[in-house]
Formats: structure tokens, C-alpha cells, sequence
């Protein structure tokens, strides 16, 4: 400790009064790497007179300062505001031993090029695969979309070559390597050490309905189509279900219609938004299956802590899921869109629980001996620290 770190972060944080808010898993790490430096400059987009409930006070870590970047809803409608980014991180360089720099934010690039700055690049996530994979866009757009973006592409991976390099997802630092740049895979976690002594006992489901949940975006890559399709497919096949939904995202009033239209609100339940880590857990232990139909992901945190609650997961085989759980072992995978494969593993869940009680037996232990938040935060702001 000693050091004093700026990370640079569209992080959206709230603001009211002079206090300062932010969710719960963003707070989780805060408090962790405030422990690691003397000071953090918090370098993050703002919203103003939104409603702060069930979020955190960033307030409350004292040397964690906040400075405050616009709103930026669409990284094209950042370029107007290039010239407060770049003063903002000019001030900050000389005041910081180190920047961490999240990847695909906006500018993330600016601190090593044009400031020389020691730097931790994270990325987070891949603006052109999630364009490619957009459902509503048409090929133009797409093509568009990615032309406009490959300025900041190209600058990013330059910093890259500058920088400490950190990816969520061995995926990525597999394309990251075709430019020379060796990352290291990281695996995003929120579950903390000392949540996980052994394997959760989870509420038995009594009801002759089967309990299943999503939890993450409502868009298109994310999978809500085949959502819509696999409730279908499930009245087809005479299943009673609930099916729990927490997120929200620009698919959500499409969702909203069709369940109205199908008249599907006995079973499907949209909760919205969610940060109160308390009433998800809830939803989560009175879940038999976490469902994940994703196309596009780096490492999902949120199929992590599924199984730290002992829920067995159905995923697609995105991301670094398929680097580090194994189909049938600690996971049950499908293909993107593949509905009847969902519907085919949900039967033989309700026919043999024994099977899918193993396999969430053998995920808690992989997620507690090699997934946690500080593994995870370790492996990022240890190097960091040390620099």
C-alpha cells in the first residue's frame, strides 16, 4: 500500500446531494482494491437525480475520490465530449502512479499513447463481436457500426502493447494474441471467500411447477428470442413453470408484450432491475435451474453465482465457461437458439434431480476454489500494486 491508482471506468454512478452511489458488485470491488492503494481517483460517467435505492454509498471508503465524466448512453455520442476526457486524464496522470483502464469504455486509450502512463488494460468485454451478434441490426448497420468503431479499436490495441493486460475470457486473449499481445485470463467473480464454507442448502420446490430463472441483459445477444421460443415450446409440452427474469435492457417492453400477448404472466415473472443481494439470492435458492442462453460474454459472473448457491446451470458454451466447466460435470450446455435442447435437459432434470444435484455439487467447488472475488481481484491489482 502506498500507491495511489486512477481507474478509468464508465461505471454510470449516481449522484445526489454531493454523495455518490454505485451497485452493490462495483462497491465489492472498491472496498477491495481502497486496501490495496492509498488513493483511488474514481474516474467514472455520472447520472444525476435518479433514484439511489438498494445502492451503495461510495462515500463511505475515505480514499476513494470521485470524478465525475458526462453520461454517455452510445460510444458514438462520446466523441463530443473527447476534449473533457482528455483534460480530465492529462490532470490525473500526474497525480497517479498507475491508470486502470476498462476496455471497451470510451477513450481507454489515452492514458498510455498520450500520457505514457503505467496502465492496466481490462477488458471487460468486445464492442465488435457484441455488433456482430446484434439480431436487430441489419448487415449495413453492422458494418457501420464496426467501420465507425475501428479507430478507437486500433488505438486500444496500441495501448494494449503499452500496458499490463487483463481479458474475462481466455476467448479474448486468444484474439488479442493475433496483434502480439499476451493477456492474462481472468475469471469476473463477486462471491467473496467467506460466503462459501460449503454448499448452500437450498429450499426444496414442493410446488409441481419447476422454478427457473435468468438474471443479466434484456437484448437481443443475450438470448431473450430463444427465451420467448422456450416458453412456447414448454406450454407445448404441457410443463407448469415459473420462469424468473431480473435485468432489464432494450428487449424489455418486446418481453413484456409477448408475455401479455400470450397471456404468460402466471408464469413468466419480469422483476426489472435488481441490486438488492438479498432478494436475488432468495430467487436463486428456490430456483431448479439457472438458464443461460447467451451468444456473447466474456466470463458471466452471474452463472458464478448461480452455482455459489448450489443452483445447477444451463448455458450456451460462451465465453470462458467452456475453459473451465466441464458439459455434464459441472454444467449442462446447449447451442445458441437450440430451444429443443433446453426443453430435452429440463425433462431429464424433473425425471433424475440426482443427476443435476452432483453437477452443482462439483460447480460450488470449482467456484470456491478458483473463482472468487479476491482470486479474481488478486490476480488484476497485485501486479498492479507492485509496479
Amino acid at each position: 500500500m502506498g500507491k495511489t491508482i486512477s481507474m478509468l471506468v464508465s461505471w454510470n454512478l449516481i449522484k445526489n446531494n454531493n454523495n455518490y452511489y454505485i451497485i452493490s458488485s462495483h462497491y465489492k470491488y472498491l472496498e477491495y482494491i481502497s486496501k490495496k492503494y492509498n488513493k483511488i481517483y474514481l474516474i467514472s460517467t455520472i447520472k444525476r437525480n435518479f433514484s439511489n435505492n438498494n445502492l451503495k454509498l461510495i462515500n463511505k471508503i475515505s480514499n476513494v475520490y470521485v470524478i465525475e465524466l458526462p453520461n454517455i448512453e452510445k460510444y458514438i455520442r462520446s466523441i463530443k465530449y473527447i476534449i473533457i476526457y482528455f483534460n480530465t486524464i492529462k490532470k490525473y496522470s500526474k497525480k497517479s502512479d498507475l491508470f486502470y483502464c476498462r476496455v471497451p469504455d470510451p477513450f481507454c486509450w489515452m492514458p498510455a499513447i498520450l500520457f505514457r502512463k503505467n496502465s492496466i488494460m481490462h477488458y471487460v468485454g468486445d464492442s465488435i463481436e457484441a455488433t456482430r451478434y446484434n439480431e436487430q441490426w441489419s448487415k449495413f448497420k453492422k458494418l457501420i457500426m464496426i467501420i465507425g468503431y475501428i479507430p478507437e479499436y486500433i488505438l486500444t490495441v496500441l495501448a494494449s502493447k503499452k500496458s499490463m493486460v487483463f481479458v474475462n475470457g481466455f476467448h479474448l486473449a486468444k484474439k488479442l494474441r493475433r496483434y502480439g499481445i499476451m493477456a492474462n485470463p481472468v475469471i469476473s467473480s463477486t462471491v467473496s471467500e467467506n460466503e462459501l464454507n460449503e454448499i448452500p442448502i437450498r429450499k426444496k420446490n414442493n410446488k409441481k411447477r419447476i422454478n427457473l430463472i435468468y438474471i443479466g441483459y434484456i437484448r437481443y445477444s443475450k438470448g431473450m428470442n430463444s427465451l420467448k421460443l422456450l416458453w412456447k415450446k414448454m406450454q407445448e409440452n404441457n410443463i407448469k413453470y415459473s420462469f424468473h427474469i431480473i435485468g432489464t435492457g432494450e428487449m424489455i417492453d418486446d418481453i413484456r408484450y409477448y408475455i401479455s400477448e400470450n397471456k404468460l404472466e402466471e408464469s413468466v415473472k419480469l422483476h426489472g432491475y435488481m441490486d438488492k443481494r438479498e432478494i436475488i439470492n432468495d430467487l436463486l435458492r428456490e430456483s431448479d435451474l439457472f438458464i443461460f442462453p447467451s451468444l456473447s460474454e466474456g466470463s458471466p459472473r452471474v452463472v458464478i453465482e448461480a452455482m455459489s448457491l448450489g443452483v445447477p446451470v444451463i448455458s450456451t458454451p460462451v465465453g470462458a465457461l467452456p475453459f473451465i466447466f466441464k458439459d455434464k460435470e459441472d454444467i449442462r450446455y446447449f447451442y445458441f437458439n437450440d430451444v429443443e435442447k433446453i426443453i430435452d435437459i429440463i425433462k431429464e432434470y424433473m425425471i433424475n434431480k440426482e443427476i443435476f444435484y452432483l453437477q452443482s455439487v462439483n460447480a460450488f467447488e470449482k467456484v470456491k476454489n478458483n473463482y472468487t472475488l479476491e482470486k479474481y481481484l488478486d490476480a488484476i491489482f497485485n501486479i498492479g500494486e507492485n509496479q
